[in-house]
């Protein structure tokens, strides 16, 4: 039985690390929205928080889901030009 080489293991994490790392973000703020989440805040906490108040104070839901999706984003580019940067 032949060992994996330590290039495929590394092809795969490349490969699995920016989408565990957003999936792992979108999950805490989905928990956080739902009402699972720990008591330290978050945004989908905030989000939740202040949805019944959107007519009123619409920033108070708009600034956290832009946040969010704005990290959304930044980690998968980062991790992305990450893994390119590797595989040189």
């Amino acid at each position: 039985m032949r060992a994996c080489s330590s290039t495929t293991a590394r092809r795969s994490a490349r490969r699995t690390s920016p989408t565990a790392l957003a999936i792992a973000v979108a999950l805490t703020s989905a928990a956080g929205f739902l009402g699972f989440g720990e008591d330290e805040p978050n945004w989908g906490a905030m989000i939740s928080e202040n949805i019944e108040g959107i007519a009123l104070a619409p920033w108070a839901v708009v600034v956290p889901a832009v946040c969010l999706g704005v990290l959304a984003v930044a980690t998968n580019l980062g991790m992305d030009r990450l893994a390119a940067r590797l595989d040189r």
